[in-house]
């Protein structure tokens, strides 16, 4: 007895904790599930917008009234402008599907339209622009009217009334003979409808997918839909459904027990089609007998029902049978009825096809102008990009040639300071030989006045190196030109200093700087080596150097600068 107490304890323990989970889940998925974008009044309103839209969306009437009469309760608190409107919507939204033609009519669908400001309730607009304001005929102007719902719908991520607005535009593209059209808008549709979980709307799309498919002549991929289809407990517990899969798989896919199936479903009330259908059956497979009865019941049921469509379907399948039984004078006179009432028929429906054929031709020269545009963009993107290559081309040529001369100029220029500061080495040397030189003729005088008698060797010694002297004495002056020639901005430099520097000045600044000493200076100059450091003093006060700076850095710098 404990042990079963024990067990319902935990029992009724476990259940509670289910139950709680599940409320909790029902809960979550009605606050955040929101396929439909409304816009936000309130919890319990957004709630029961989107639980009735849900109903009606899957055409659950029963529960669509219920939560009509809800929202309408929470309105009558509320006193919202946009929820009465919306519940005016859903008013003629349930009545149309309940075929209510009090609560459903054109004028109240052009009065709310009225009512409702586009802009300040854009969806709502939106919606019953898209649901009511369908034209009858297919043509261009449905046909914009259609992609624009699509954008609409698209642009607020409303998944299941872009699908709806996909299947209508799909259905134009069947209808005007565009099936490939077609066959790619309704599988777009299909992927929005089973990720918003809309498998009920998605099957009955497929239907429309195989019908498109069979169009272009695809049966192999359009008898795999539909016998999906057939299969599928969401089209079976549909009958209408069901009995139009059954009806798709044997007149296009020619599956002779979709036949018997849907003979099988329709019991006592068939259809004069299906009857008809049955009659053509029977009769290639050899039962005159009964191929004559089942047309003969299929021309009564059209005549009762006044299809006149379906009664000259069922006369030419009773003037086969009654042919094939011997009654020619009867099956002869059939087929005369037959052909009687498919001209005139005929002669209403080639309206209606050239109808489509000038729609599809319209569609398909919209189709032309919007690729023709977006050819031109792209012409003109090209046009622009191939004038920038070209800019580019031009620019790299130019720069490069730039480039090139440039560098061959430097290359010249490093040449030029090159061979001017070989020359420079060689005039210094040069100039370093002459004072030399003058060195030995100074001392080659000192010796004479020493001596008592003239050597006439001697003299024509002295007069031998004045003259060797005498070939050098532009030197100084070469060295001059050399350096300001590969330093033409140490001058100037030395100015911008002080303005108070001479060209003498100038001159030793220039010895000092190739690394002439004092004693090399003064020779050079003709100059006593005193007058050197007098210089180099004044060159320091003119540069501002203070004690213990160096004069030769200080003018190497100068000479350096880039």
């Amino acid at each position: 007895m404990n042990l079963l107490k024990r067990y319902f304890k935990r029992l009724s323990i476990f259940s509670a904790i289910s139950l709680c989970f599940i409320s909790y889940g029902c809960k979550q998925e009605n606050r955040v599930s929101s396929p439909f974008k409304w816009t936000s009044i309130n919890e319990k309103a957004d709630s029961l917008t989107q639980l009735l839209d849900r109903s009606l969306f899957r055409n659950d009437l029963r529960n669509s009234e219920i939560y009509f009469d809800s929202l309408n309760s929470v309105n009558s608190l509320l006193h919202n402008d946009e929820l009465a409107l919306r519940l005016d919507y859903f008013k003629l939204s349930i009545a149309e599907r309940n075929g209510n033609k009090e609560d459903f009519s054109e004028q109240l669908i052009s009065s709310l339209l009225q009512k409702t400001d586009s802009a300040q309730y854009s969806y709502l607009y939106n919606r019953i622009l898209f649901e009511y304001g369908e034209n009858v005929a297919w043509n261009v102007d449905e046909y914009e009217r259609l992609n624009s719902a699509v954008n609409f719908f698209r642009s607020k991520g409303d998944a299941p009334m872009t699908s709806m607005a996909l299947i209508h535009l799909g259905n134009l593209l069947k209808n005007v003979r565009d099936p490939q059209g077609a066959i790619r808008i309704y599988k777009e549709a299909d992927s929005l409808l089973t990720a918003s979980g809309f498998e009920r709307q998605a099957h009955y799309n497929r239907m429309n997918m195989a019908t498109a498919l069979i169009i272009t002549g695809d049966t192999v991929q359009a008898t795999r839909i539909l016998e999906e289809l057939e299969k599928s407990r969401i089209i079976r517990q549909d009958t209408g459904m069901w009995m139009n899969v059954l009806h798709n798989l044997f007149i296009d896919c020619g599956k002779r027990e979709a036949l018997d199936t849907l003979y099988a479903l329709q019991g006592q009330h068939t259809e004069s089609l299906v009857e008809t259908f049955m009659s053509n059956a029977l009769l290639n497979e050899g039962n005159i007998k009964e191929s004559v009865a089942h047309a003969e019941k299929a021309v009564s049921i059209a005549l009762e029902d006044s299809n006149y469509n379906d009664y000259a379907v069922g006369l030419y399948a009773l003037s086969d049978a009654l042919g094939a039984a011997g009654d020619t004078t009867a099956a002869y006179r059939a087929l005369l009825e037959a052909v009687e009432l498919t001209d005139e028929i005929g002669m209403g429906q080639e309206r209606d096809k050239i109808r489509n054929v000038e729609t599809d031709r319209e569609l398909a020269i919209k189709r032309l102008e919007k690729e023709l545009a977006k050819s031109n963009m792209l012409l003109r993107i090209a046009c622009i990009g191939f004038v920038l290559l070209l800019l580019s081309i031009v620019s790299w040529l130019i720069v490069s040639r730039r480039i090139s001369h440039l560098k061959s100029q430097s290359h010249n220029e490093r040449k030029r300071s090159v061979h001017l500061s070989r020359k420079l080495t060689a005039t210094q040397i040069a100039m370093d030989e002459t004072s030399k030189v003058l060195d030995d003729v100074s001392r080659a005088l000192d010796e004479i006045k020493g001596s008592d008698t003239q050597s006439p060797d001697k003299s024509k010694n002295i007069a031998s190196t004045i003259h060797t002297h005498k070939a050098r004495t532009e030197d100084r002056e070469t060295f001059i030109d050399i350096f300001t020639s590969t330093n033409p901005e140490f001058a100037k430099r030395l100015k911008q200093k002080n303005e108070a520097f001479t060209e003498t000045d100038i001159r030793i600044a220039s010895y000092i700087v190739t690394g002439m000493d004092n004693k090399h200076i003064a020779n050079t100059l003709g100059i006593r080596p005193e007058s050197v450091k007098q210089a180099r003093w004044r060159l320091r006060t003119k540069l501002g150097l203070e004690k213990g700076a160096s004069l030769e850095d200080a003018l190497r710098e100068l000479n350096e600068v880039v």
